[in-house]
């Protein structure tokens, strides 16, 4: 996550909230599903393949990338 910090990316993570009821987790997994489609990547750790989040971004276009590919992804970047 630092690397990306470094990089200049506003970095948000899965909401770790407990949902109070059926309709909190509805929206905070709706509030999810916005953060993943309107990142420019999101990146999983291993064993999240398979999560919402990234499936869901993948869907839209964004760039899944694994949390050990995150170096070599920055270096494909292009520069300011």
């Amino acid at each position: 996550m630092a690397a990306l910090l470094d990089a200049g990316y506003l970095v948000a993570t899965a909401t770790a909230a407990a949902p109070a009821d059926a309709d909190d987790l509805v929206a905070l997994v709706a509030d999810d599903m916005d953060a993943a489609r309107a990142a420019e990547v999101v990146v999983i750790l291993p064993g999240a393949e398979d999560f919402p989040e990234p499936v869901y971004a993948a869907l839209h276009g964004v760039p899944v990338v694994p949390l050990a590919d995150v170096p070599a992804y920055l270096r494909r970047l292009p520069t300011a």
